[in-house]
């Protein structure tokens, strides 16, 4: 599990990491122009890293992964959002796209025992949305959660684009950007990309790409 991004409210934690980067390390190696295997290690690490960083400036995630949404409440029932021009109470925004799905919701009850949401009959899920959205069903509202915790509602969603095949262009151009210029500058053995952060040119590609305001 990575260290988890958090903001206002809410963190999100990957759960389950994807399966494959968005490039190849024969791609990274051909941009860095590189042709032998003494560094292979050192360039998987430079693409999981450029991965990781264009995912946090976009607020996407590019190839199919698995990541808890920890919520420290339920939106209450005095809270509506308008959806497809009908009000809709106890919106939540799901902060990351695109998502695949909405795998469980769990909340800690007023004993402070874990329970899950019934998908359907407690809650639906509107993925395609931009936000994706999930929302009690018709006729229900959220539950009430234990007075005093912090982080009282968690929610799994499989996120991502799918296979690193079906990744944007741009998004895999400017993690092969940021490759390049860490492994031109990597200068010595306790470099770390973050401090280094992605360049401009893959900052550029990466800006069509954000989410933006409701992160």
């Amino acid at each position: 599990m990575d260290a988890p991004t958090h903001a206002a409210g809410w963190s999100l934690t990957t759960a389950v990491q994807p399966a494959e980067e968005p490039v190849t390390l024969a791609e990274a190696k051909e941009q860095c122009r590189v042709d032998h295997s003494a560094e292979d290690n050192l360039l998987n690490r430079l693409v999981k890293a450029a991965r990781e960083l264009s995912e946090e400036e976009t607020g996407r995630r590019w190839v199919t992964q698995t990541v808890t949404w920890t919520v420290a409440d339920f939106p209450r029932r005095c809270r509506y959002a308008l959806v497809g021009g009908r009000v809709v109470p106890g919106v939540m925004h799901c902060p990351v796209e695109p998502v695949q799905s909405i795998a469980a919701v769990r909340y800690y009850d007023a004993a402070g025992q874990l329970q899950t949401l019934a998908s359907g009959a407690d809650w639906l899920a509107w993925v395609a949305h931009c936000p994706p959205l999930v929302y009690p069903a018709p006729g229900r509202f959220w539950p009430a959660t234990q007075i005093g915790r912090a982080g009282a509602v968690e929610v799994d969603a499989v996120v991502g684009y799918g296979a690193a095949a079906a990744v944007p262009d741009r998004a895999k151009q400017a993690i092969l950007l940021a490759v390049g210029d860490w492994y031109e500058h990597r200068g010595h053995d306790g470099f770390d990309p973050a401090d280094r952060g992605l360049p401009m040119g893959a900052v550029r590609l990466l800006r069509h790409l954000s989410t933006g305001g409701y992160r």
